[in-house]
């Protein structure tokens, strides 16, 4: 350890042009290159004297982001073997989007021919995936491993910079998963400034680079292309990691599970699937071992302790809920084991009483937000069979019916006792920006993506039964017809998805505005269209050639949304095209 600390000395010590230690620092304590501007590429490391932080305390440096050896075991054994990538399936299930698209893919084949059931695939078909990174070619630039050459962690910004990412943060990620005190984190942060950038946590500043990454990716006045964007918020993230992953390995806190916490909602908005769940599910392991599942475990803790204890495992139960449904496996936190409180309003603390930090509690939206995932849950268990992968062949067509009208009951329950500043909104409203229409925004869309959970096992079964060659809808048995018409909600609820989607990002597709979903959501809504506009064009009923139409028109729609919410992500530019390309192949079969 003492050679990689002396090596990683020189390395730095390369890099400063002759008298830099004289004439950079900057009056905040650390060192920066002009030209930085808030790039993290650009930014420099603090290099204080070797006596500064005996007397200071905890000095930020490079030289501890090596101590696991598993690193070195990734590469290789020790007998000069180079691993290589292991290629591997993953198992999604019955309530993911690839589970739908079985269905859809099932039914298509029976009208489509073999060549352009190719084609769909090529364009947008989703096939096993691999145990793999993203690469540059796919659109998102691929993280630099900490260990590299070159990498120090102990590098940060200028301080008007961490400044504006820490508002963009609790504008934007804080107030979606109001789960960290925002006026604590920022007593904190100031504490940290007075120390010269010298004397903090080790895991708080990854916690802190956590935050950067996360706002980093929020596209505030189209000020940087999307590449840039997922380029800085990528080395934030690699720093977090770098000062981080060697902490959790030996020991929890708080801060260690609010770093899980980010990390999962980070590589979940950059489509790491594999990687995704597996920190989810150390994420639920820590967080038990902390005891944040029970409400005695900390009630000698302060108020705003408890707090944070009680609203990180209500954000971790909330996202447990939506990976479970998207990738379609068992949940990890069942609802009978939510046993905290619900979230109260912050305790007032005297940096709480400050300006900036009036009307930003947000325990009411995570409160609702709570209640909604509880009704997801319910829907896993009774619809999905808990995704375990075991279809029950006892349940027919009326039992299915009679599930659905359950939690849609629910549902209607938690849309009626919406407070009045909270209630659903319709396509065209709510399209200036601003926190309290984002929130609402954001709510409705919530609901209307598990409304479409909810009565997608009755398009499913519409579906299965136009697999069958050389049937006809207008033919199908009473019980599946009544199955179609049951679905209309859910269907209704892709279309408001869309039209909701189209009309905000048409206002402003900047980050300024109302929009707070990732584009799967779109995706999904999109799918949902496909069945119903197969399941019309299979059969010769009146309402033909107006629900083509009306179909057609929603694709369209959803593809244009695609195509503003990131252009430069191939990802999302590939869905793009593949709504556009069911769409054609619709509108040449009606």
């Amino acid at each position: 350890m003492g050679h990689l600390s002396a090596c990683t000395g020189q390395a730095v010590n390369l890099e400063q042009p002759p008298g830099a230690s004289e004439t950079r620092y900057a009056a905040d304590g650390f060192r920066l290159d002009a030209s930085g501007l808030g790039d993290p590429a650009t930014e420099r490391p603090l290099e204080a004297p070797e006596n500064r932080h005996a007397a200071e305390g905890f000095r930020l440096d490079a030289s501890g982001l090596a101590e696991d050896p598993a690193m070195d075991d990734e590469r290789t054994d020790g007998f000069a073997i180079t691993f290589v990538n292991e290629r591997a399936s993953a198992f999604y299930g019955e309530s993911s989007n690839v589970g739908f698209s079985r269905s859809l893919l099932r039914a298509i084949s029976v009208t489509w021919t073999v060549d352009e059931l190719e084609r769909l695939a090529a364009t947008g078909g989703e096939q096993p995936v691999e145990s793999r990174d993203m690469n540059p070619s796919q659109g998102i630039l691929p993280i630099e491993p900490f260990d590299s050459p070159g990498f120090i962690a102990s590098i940060l910004p200028k301080t008007e910079v961490m400044e504006d990412l820490l508002d963009i943060y609790f504008a934007t990620t804080g107030s979606l998963f109001p789960f960290i005190h925002e006026p604590t984190f920022r007593e904190t942060f100031s504490e940290f400034k007075k120390s010269g950038f010298t004397k903090v946590c080790r895991t708080w500043l990854g916690l802190l680079n956590m935050t950067f990454a996360m706002a980093s990716n929020f596209n505030i006045g189209n000020l940087v292309s999307t590449k840039e964007r997922h380029k800085r918020s990528q080395i934030y993230y690699a720093r977090a990691e770098a000062l981080c992953s060697a902490p959790f390995r030996r020991s929890i806190s708080l801060e260690i599970v609010q770093y899980l916490l980010l990390v999962v909602l980070y590589l979940q908005g950059a489509q790491r699937s594999t990687q995704t769940w597996s920190v989810h599910g150390i994420l639920v392991r820590t967080a038990t071992a902390l005891g944040l599942h029970s409400e005695s475990s900390g009630r000698r803790l302060d108020q705003v302790r408890q707090e944070t204890r009680r609203r990180t495992w209500l954000t971790i139960f909330c996202l447990d809920k939506v990976l479970s449904v998207s990738f379609g496996r068992p949940s990890s936190i069942l609802e009978e084991h939510l046993t905290v409180q619900p979230p109260a309003p912050w305790p007032i603390t005297e940096s709480s009483q400050s300006g900036r930090m009036i009307g930003k509690d947000h325990s009411e939206f995570l409160a609702i937000s709570v209640e909604l995932y509880k009704i997801m849950g319910r829907s896993l268990k009774t619809q999905y069979n808990s995704n375990l992968g075991q279809v029950d062949e006892n349940v027919d067509v009326i039992t299915t019916i009679k599930y659905v009208g359950e939690v849609r009951q629910d549902l209607r329950r938690w849309v009626l006792a919406l407070p009045p500043h909270l209630t659903m909104c319709q396509p065209g409203s709510f399209l200036e920006s601003s926190p309290q229409n984002r929130s609402q925004v954001i709510l409705t869309l919530r609901y209307h993506n598990l409304n479409i959970l909810v009565h997608r096992p009755l398009l499913d079964i519409a579906l299965q039964f136009l697999s069958k060659p050389e049937v006809c809808s207008d033919n199908a048995p009473h019980t599946i017809q009544l199955a179609v018409a049951e679905a209309r909600d859910g269907i209704a609820s892709a279309q408001s998805t869309i039209d909701i989607v189209h009309s905000v990002l048409t206002a402003d597709s900047t980050g300024h505005n109302n929009l707070g979903i990732w584009f799967f959501t779109l995706y999904y809504a999109s799918l949902v269209i496909c069945g119903r506009n197969l399941w019309v064009q299979r059969g010769s009923s009146a309402e033909l050639e107006d629900f083509t139409n009306s179909g057609q028109t929603y694709l369209q729609k959803a593809a244009e949304a695609l195509e503003c919410l990131d252009r430069d992500i191939l990802l999302v530019q590939n869905c793009a095209k593949y709504v556009r390309y069911l769409s054609g192949l619709q509108h040449a079969q009606s």
